[in-house]
């Protein structure tokens, strides 16, 4: 990511510094659903690599590509929603 956008990104969320061993800048919405690599689906998740929202991006994934199980639409309203929840509702 250029980085311009992650000095705004940091800049939004009130972070001076950076380093990526606390914790990776994330997509929102992830790749594989449309998101972008934009300052308006960007944030800072502090740590450990991996983390629970890539096991439900996992989930979700394999759902969608794998299981034909859920749809896209579904899939990008967790991301916009309380992530946190969904990922607990699906035991992950």
């Amino acid at each position: 990511m250029p980085a311009a956008v992650k000095h705004e990104v940091l800049a939004r969320y009130g972070f001076t510094s950076w380093s990526g061993k606390t914790g990776e800048l994330d997509h929102r919405i992830p790749f594989f659903l449309g998101g972008e690599t934009n300052v308006s689906n960007l944030w800072p998740e502090t740590g450990p690599i991996p983390n629970r929202k890539d096991a439900l991006e996992r989930y979700v994934r394999d759902r969608i590509c794998v299981k034909a199980t859920m749809h896209v639409r579904t899939a990008v309203r967790i991301f916009l929603a309380d992530w946190v929840t969904y990922s607990r509702r699906y035991g992950l």
